[in-house]
């Protein structure tokens, strides 16, 4: 995950999570977040549980083990921008790919 710089822990961020289905089938989650690096990483991490124990996960894992999702997730602050792309995740790697993210995120705000 790349650095915005300049923006020190303390700073308030904003966070789109767009999960959407491959093809035209649509949006799942799409939560947009608001507070400090501490509190995004806390709802990406969050958001990771509530994807992992969704019924709809686990009918469609058991259905397509290999079932893909697209993930785009943008952080802004202070007129800054980042915008991570991931096309096609794997459905069970998804709650990964977030804490991924939150820990990323966390580690940015120990290098204030």
């Amino acid at each position: 995950m790349r650095h915005l710089p300049g923006i020190g822990p303390a700073r308030q961020l904003s966070c789109r999570v767009e999960l959407a289905w491959p093809g035209n089938h649509g949006l799942w989650w799409n939560p947009h977040l608001q507070g400090t690096h501490d509190q995004i990483a806390g709802a990406l991490d969050e958001l990771a549980v509530r994807v992992r124990i969704d019924p709809l996960t686990r009918v469609i894992l058991r259905v397509d083990p290999a079932a893909r999702i697209r993930c785009n997730l943008e952080l802004s602050a202070a007129a800054r921008i980042l915008t991570h792309h991931h096309p096609a995740v794997d459905l069970a790697e998804l709650p990964a790919l977030l804490r991924e993210h939150a820990r990323a995120i966390r580690g940015r705000t120990s290098r204030h």
